[in-house]
């Protein structure tokens, strides 16, 4: 099954990127600029939600580089990532906020899908409030 990616409302503010239990780093790369394109299509800043829950990370390459790669893909409309992990991937996403010092505060893994909406509303508020 490959990774489904969409909007997440119907106001476009968040994209959603479900993955599978099994995939590889060709298909996020490609899940990637799927995403980018997705966020070229409005212009306001969009939030991106990885829902990893039910997956595993391959086991060849590395999340890191895969990590990096995806915020460099997106638009400068990109507004955070958020996410959605088991315990493995928490702790690598905790390891990537404190080694990437460009794109890690950027980064907020999450427990559930949920959650992760309400951080992306949270966000999108305080952004507002900046204005």
């Amino acid at each position: 099954m490959p990774i489904q990616i969409g909007w997440q409302d119907n106001d476009k503010n968040i994209v959603l990127l479900s993955f599978p239990n099994k995939w590889d780093w060709k298909e996020f790369k490609e899940a990637a600029y799927q995403t980018a394109n997705l966020l070229s299509e409005v212009n306001h800043m969009v939030d991106v939600i990885i829902d990893l829950k039910a997956s595993t990370i391959p086991l060849v390459g590395s999340p890191f580089e895969g990590g990096n790669m995806f915020f460099k893909m997106m638009p400068a409309n990109r507004g955070v990532i958020i996410v959605v992990t088991n315990s493995f991937i928490r702790s690598l996403a905790s390891i990537f906020k404190t080694i990437d010092r460009e794109f890690g505060t950027l980064l907020y893994p999450v427990d559930t899908l949920d959650e992760g909406i309400s951080v992306a509303a949270t966000q999108r508020t305080q952004r507002q409030a900046v204005r």
